[in-house]
C-alpha cells in the first residue's frame, strides 16, 4: 500500500471497520528532524487489530 493514494487508504480503512466489529484502528504518526535540510519529514503508519495491544495507546475515535 506504499504508492497508494490516501483515499484508497481510508477506504480500506473504512471497509474493515464496517465489516467487522471491535477493531481498533490505530495510527502512528513519525517525525523525523532531517538535520542535513533543517526540516521535518512527517509520515503516518496505520494498523488495524481485532483486540486491544497489550501497550497503553489511545485508539482514534471516529
Amino acid at each position: 500500500m506504499q504508492n497508494s493514494s490516501a483515499y484508497e487508504v481510508f477506504y480500506t480503512i473504512y471497509t474493515m471497520i464496517s465489516t467487522a466489529q471491535n477493531l481498533y484502528v490505530y495510527f502512528i504518526l513519525d517525525v523525523i528532524d532531517d538535520l542535513v535540510l533543517k526540516v521535518k519529514k512527517v509520515s503516518t503508519r496505520f494498523f488495524v487489530l481485532n483486540e486491544a495491544p497489550d501497550v497503553i495507546v489511545e485508539p482514534l475515535k471516529f
